[in-house]
């Protein structure tokens, strides 16, 4: 090149290229309103879903840590079918401190609650002389105890659009679900008054994989950070008949209450 000196040259190179490089960057940024939006509408027009995870919480107060843990599983057929099925030492914030660990299952005939501390079961009919029975799970129907399930696992996705113009693109990252790696758009933002959000979000499925939410602490209240990692999610295709089926585990019995 004339009138250039080769050091000039690799100057004028090695500049065009950061400029390249910061154009594609920017160009591969996602729209954050587009990927929240796009969450917010899978979760709404979900009729039928399943998930597994395990939910971490760890809470912080006057210096002292608690860690607890549950393994929830969660699959939903509307208007009727459901499945429940929670454990681990945080399994009373999901169900109740006198309930801990559960699984409730409806295959769209009966109702079925079991609990693994009597190795108990109930099984209630959905109806009785063809009218709808309405006292026969801890929400009353069957309906009224899916939206109850929905909402606490799945509500904040729904409505996650609205909290975009608090929202930040970090960065993109891939994580395991179900044995497969899935690319992810990493999204934090800010749920006021108290809390920071920081989402996985599965690029292709716009289904959320991966969850922190840190509480931050408010007038000397508790601290906590809880984790949700999901292991399995599906929203499109059709759910197998055995996940609302209730099989008994050895030695459970079956009561018209529990504790009997």
């Amino acid at each position: 090149m004339r009138g250039f000196s080769n050091s000039a040259v690799g100057r004028v190179l090695l500049i065009s290229t950061i400029i390249g490089m910061g154009q594609s960057f920017a160009q591969s940024r996602p729209d954050v309103a587009e990927v929240l939006a796009n969450v917010g509408r899978v979760y709404k027009t979900a009729n039928q879903y399943r998930f597994r995870a395990t939910i971490t919480s760890e809470t912080r107060t006057s210096g002292k840590k608690a860690v607890t843990s549950a393994a929830i599983v969660v699959a939903v057929q509307r208007p009727e079918r459901i499945r429940f099925d929670v454990n681990g030492n945080g399994a009373a914030e999901f169900t109740g401190m006198y309930i801990g660990d559960e699984i409730a299952v409806s295959d769209g005939t009966s109702f079925v609650y079991y609990l693994p501390k009597f190795n108990q079961y109930t099984r209630t009919p959905l109806r009785s002389n063809g009218a709808v029975a309405d006292s026969i799970t801890p929400m009353g129907t069957v309906p009224a105890f899916i939206e109850h399930i929905d909402e606490m696992f799945l509500g904040f996705y729904k409505v996650a659009g609205a909290f975009s113009d608090h929202a930040r693109f970090l960065k993109e990252e891939p994580i395991t679900v179900d044995g497969s790696t899935v690319n992810c758009y990493v999204i934090e933002m800010d749920d006021p008054p108290y809390s920071r959000r920081t989402l996985w979000v599965d690029q292709e499925k716009s289904v959320v994989l991966k969850e922190i939410m840190d509480l931050l602490n408010p007038s000397n209240l508790p601290s906590l950070t809880k984790t949700t990692v999901f292991l399995a999610a599906q929203f499109s295709g059709s759910l197998q008949d055995g996940l609302f089926f209730f099989s008994p585990p050895a030695g459970a019995k079956k009561v018209d209450a529990f504790g009997r």
